[in-house]
């Protein structure tokens, strides 16, 4: 199994860069024992020759709530296994299957192992590939199967350095969201901002009208309806009349 992909030029880069550091790291103040002393250069050598003599063999798929103990118990039967590693479920994935219902016990998805000799990890993953575990009948794993795969020229330095590899891309990812997540409050908070200074706009401009119930005082003149010229001409016409009819009368009192 290879490293994680890079995907850029400079991550390349930083990912040799650090590689060459560790490198003269070890050259110049040598490897350490589990005691903390540094090593000589012959064990050095020694300890070079046996890590380059042990093979890894990668667990493609680790039976339902298996620890590392199990796995460790069981294929130790066929060599001497210095290491394993097992990689735990996603947080999310089992939150959501204990949320369901599910067992609570603590799950495993892949996993590495490491044997003292890489030609008994090959024979080993060769032979039970794709076979049940076996053991006894009432054994909760018998009917499982194995998913194992010799990892030709895979050291445990290169899974270290996976590991490392993926936490740094995932502090990466989980930094690039929470600044995602600050820039979307902020621009939140700035939206809810606006909204109250045009609620204040439209607070004010409602005082300056006048509020419900108060009538404006609107003044009312009475004006007289504009004369008809056809109305006029018949009045000057009933006028004339009249006078005639008058002076008439004074004209015959007269001339008796």
């Amino acid at each position: 199994m290879e490293a994680a992909p890079v995907k850029d030029e400079e991550t390349v880069e930083v990912h040799e860069q650090e590689k060459e550091e560790n490198t003269k790291a070890v050259e110049k103040h040598g490897i350490k024992d589990k005691a903390g002393k540094v090593l000589s250069r012959e064990k050095m050598e020694k300890f070079k020759e046996k890590a380059a003599k042990r093979g890894v063999v990668y667990l493609s798929r680790v039976p339902p709530f298996m620890k590392p103990e199990k796995v460790k118990h069981l294929l130790s039967q066929y060599g001497d296994i210095n290491r394993i590693y097992l990689v735990p479920e996603d947080k999310t994935h089992r939150k959501k299957r204990t949320a369901a219902g599910g067992n609570r016990k603590q799950n495993y998805t892949e996993g590495w192992i490491e044997f003292e000799d890489k030609r008994v990890a090959r024979r080993t993953a060769e032979a039970l590939n794709a076979r049940q575990i076996g053991g006894r009948k009432r054994d909760y794993y018998h009917d499982d199967i194995w998913n194992l795969k010799y990892l030709k020229g895979f050291k445990w330095d290169h899974l270290t350095e996976k590991i490392a590899y993926e936490n740094r891309i995932r502090d990466q990812r989980l930094r690039m969201e929470i600044a995602q997540a600050k820039k979307e409050n902020d621009a939140y908070l700035e939206r809810v901002e606006q909204s109250k200074q045009f609620e204040k706009m439209d607070e004010r401009k409602a005082d300056k009208r006048p509020r419900d119930g108060q009538q404006q005082i609107r003044r009312a003149f009475m004006q007289k309806a504009p004369t008809n010229s056809k109305e006029t001409r018949t009045l000057d016409g009933d006028a004339t009349g009249l006078l005639d009819q008058v002076f008439a009368a004074s004209k015959r009192q007269k001339t008796a």
